[in-house]
This record gives C-alpha cells, structure tokens and sequence, in this order.
C-alpha cells in the first residue's frame, strides 16, 4: 500500500491525535511535520512552514532570503515568530498531513491546526534579488543595491508574517522565546549555515566545507542563512 496515499486519505476522517500517531513510523521530515502540527495544535499558536525547494539553487536563494528575515526583522516580526510553531519542510511532506497546502508559488504557509480541516493560508510575494557584480558599477554602488535588494527582501517576507500570524498574547515572552530558540537554535528541518561566498560553515557540524579562493564576497546580512542541504553531523 502507498504510505502517503495511506495517510493523505485518513485526514478526512480521523482525529488529529489519531493522525498525528500515524507518522510515528513515517521518515524524519513527516514526522517533523507532524509534531510541529500537534504542538500547534495542542498549545493554540499558529504554525507557519518555511517551503523547502526542490531545485538547489532555489534552496540557496530562499534559505538566503528567511536567514535575512529572521536574523535582521524588526520587532514586531520576532513577535509573531516567536509565538508561532516554526518548521521547515518540503511542499509535498506538508501537504500529505495538510491536504490543502498545495498553492505551488507559495514560500511559506500560515496554519491555523486547531481549526478542522485546518485552516491554510499560502504565503508568496517576488524577492529581489541581489544586482549583477558584473559591469561597470563601483564597489561602492554594488554594496548600495545589494543593501537595498536585501531591504526589499525583508520587507517582503516581514509584510506576509504580519499579516498572516497574529499579535502575540504576551509580546514580550514572544520577543524572549524568539531570542533564545528561533535565533539560537535551528527551524526544525533545516540548519543554520554561514557563508562568506568561499564555503560554507554548518552550525553545530564537524565537517565543514571551505575553499581558500580569497575572492568571496557576502553582504553581513546575507551570511547567515536557513541551510535546507543535509547535514553530516
């Protein structure tokens, strides 16, 4: 029997408890997926899923842009992150435990898993992307788009979290859990990563990947980045 048939069939008709237990057995990123929901659920936050992409590229650039956005968001930002249930995870993994997370040109999505079915809210918006170092342009005016590419980006993503999660409770226990879980430690299904444009450096991993080329260049705000490749640990 198909597994993710299997289970993508059994939401229509089974409790969340009974659902959730399903997983137990299932690969690592369904099972992320699934605790996720349940401690949504179980604690009344809302929460909101960072899409892996499938194309490696696609992993880099997105990684880049939700690393710019939780290390560098405003406070209202680390707010509503901070009080949501945060996961990462590959579209076709949600959607077997959320059927209704299908939206294609989504980049995160905004679940409220106490609702039945729960309720889906596809988050998408255009990121900028940083300028050509190629041309003419000076050092000094690349650095001058790249900082406004990545403001862009910011301000885009910042602009779907608030409009999509709400207000905290208790902002400043938001705030607190933001600072001591969501910055120190990893989204669950991705790693924290930085580079410098010469390798990269996996937090919390023994080998690293480095190459002494000299030539690497990486804006501050870009360095630290949601890393969504595996990880030998």
């Amino acid at each position: 029997m198909n597994r993710r048939r299997f289970l993508t069939a059994a939401l229509a008709t089974l409790a969340l408890p009974t659902v959730v237990q399903a997983f137990e057995g299932a690969p690592t990123e369904l099972a992320a997926v699934a605790a996720a929901f349940r401690t949504a659920a179980d604690e009344g936050r809302p929460l909101l899923v960072f899409v892996i992409p499938d194309d490696n590229g696609e992993k880099w650039r997105l990684g880049r842009a939700f690393g710019e956005l939780i290390n560098h968001g405003d406070l209202d930002v680390q707010a509503r992150l901070g009080h949501a249930v945060l996961v990462a995870a590959r579209r076709e993994d949600l959607a077997t435990l959320v059927p209704g997370a299908i939206d294609a040109k989504a980049l995160m999505f905004a679940i409220d898993a106490s609702a039945v079915p729960a309720a889906v809210n596809p988050l998408s918006t255009r990121l900028v992307d940083d300028p050509d170092w190629g041309g003419d342009m000076s050092w000094e005016q690349r650095e001058k788009q790249t900082d406004d590419a990545i403001d862009a980006r910011i301000a885009a993503l910042s602009d779907l979290v608030l409009a999509a999660l709400p207000e905290p409770p208790q902002r400043a226990r938001a705030i607190q859990r933001f600072r001591t879980e969501v910055l120190a430690e990893p989204v669950e299904g991705s790693h924290w990563a930085r580079s410098g444009g010469c390798g990269t450096m996996v937090e919390g991993a023994t080998r690293q990947m480095a190459v002494g080329c000299g030539m690497g260049h990486v804006n501050a705000r870009s360095a630290r980045v949601m890393y969504f490749f595996e990880v030998d640990a």
